[in-house]
């Protein structure tokens, strides 16, 4: 009898709804991952050797079917997935981002190879307008990766990036459009470009209109920086009419320094203006061309912008502080011979008058 009250007990607890709530937990839960090459290959079998049956590009998300294969022979995990058009099959993992979301990039953003981590700073940058992936994560830092994972890393701020569906459909656009060879060609499509940011109220117009001015500029000659801001042409003329009125204090280096304020005449913001003009001293540094724009500071946060005036030309070249200059030192600015020759050629000037703006 108890035998059979036993069975009976265990009928009612597994034809129950508690029972009934439990196998539903049991189920596997499918997720998102998104694809982070420029294009990846969807095929009916997990090897490289089997025809794909449909692309899948970059930012195109994915629903994970739980199912993976590791092939030998490719040294590879496959994943088996499924496309918002229904189709079903395999991709290479390391392809794709479990969780990512797509995003772009609204100011230069130096790398950290770890969160909260200054002293992993690395010498690259995701640039404005540039579309990446953005992996979740919580607190103010943000983990990032380009198309076809050619950089990825930490950025400090997570405010330096969108995930407006409109500020991405602009950088992809103007991704497509800087990469054109035919520059007149280019000219035009950043201009309608800038016409349906603005259209938009998107915070990349700035960045197209920044491409813009740089094409417009003379070959061969140092481009003019503009507001660090995105202020107008003039900003620099202001700035060097301050400098001839301006009375100057002399200190014990034969330097000599002052600041203003500075209201951008484009976002009201007012900004305090340092002006130094003194001697460069010599420092270790990048010898890439593509990499020579650096500076070394007395006090200067490392990431930060400072215009340096060009005395030979009408203009100011925009450098980043990578590196801390001694406090002992009689010169206003470190900068390495590559950047010296960039900048100047052979006839290295004395003394630079540097500017750099604080808000």
């Amino acid at each position: 009898m108890r035998y059979i009250l036993f069975i009976f007990l265990a009928l009612l607890l597994w034809t129950s709804p508690l029972n009934a709530q439990f196998n539903d937990l049991s189920v596997n839960q499918t997720s998102t991952m998104i694809c982070a090459w420029e294009r990846a290959e969807l095929r009916a079998e997990p090897n490289v050797k089997t025809p794909a049956t449909t692309m899948i590009y970059f930012g195109e998300l994915v629903e994970n079917l739980d199912r993976k294969s590791y092939v030998a022979a490719e040294r590879a995990n496959y994943v088996k997935v499924k496309v918002a058009d229904g189709n079903v099959g395999w991709v290479n993992e390391a392809f794709f981002v479990e969780g990512g979301e797509l995003a772009t990039v609204l100011n230069q953003s130096r790398i950290y190879l770890r969160p909260n981590t200054i002293s992993t700073a690395t010498m690259d940058h995701f640039e404005p307008g540039e579309v990446v992936i953005y992996s979740p994560n919580s607190g103010s830092w943000a983990f990032l990766e380009s198309k076809n994972k050619q950089k990825k890393g930490w950025i400090k701020n997570r405010d330096d990036i969108s995930f407006e569906g409109d500020d991405i459909e602009i950088a992809t656009l103007y991704q497509l459009i800087i990469n054109d060879s035919n520059m007149a060609d280019r000219k035009k499509k950043l201009r309608q470009l800038s016409e349906m940011a603005r259209e938009n109220q998107s915070v990349l117009e700035s960045v197209i209109n920044q491409s813009l001015v740089n094409l417009s500029d003379e070959p061969g000659q140092i481009q003019k920086t503009r507001n660090l801001k995105g202020g107008e042409d003039d900003f620099l003329a202001d700035i060097s009419n301050d400098v001839r009125n301006k009375k100057e204090s002399e200190n014990n280096s034969g330097n000599s320094s002052f600041s203003y304020d500075f209201q951008d005449p484009v976002t009201g913001k007012w900004y305090r203006s340092e002006i130094e003009t003194g001697s460069i001293y010599l420092v270790e540094g990048p010898s890439n061309p593509a990499s020579v724009y650096y500076a070394y500071h007395k006090d200067l946060p490392l990431g930060s912008k400072i215009l340096l005036q060009i005395p030979s030309n009408p203009g100011f070249v925009e450098l980043e502080v990578v590196n801390r200059l001694r406090q002992n030192n009689p010169a206003v600015i470190g900068l390495s011979s590559d950047c010296i020759k960039a900048i100047f050629g052979q006839n290295t000037p004395k003394k630079v008058t540097i500017i750099y703006l604080k808000e």
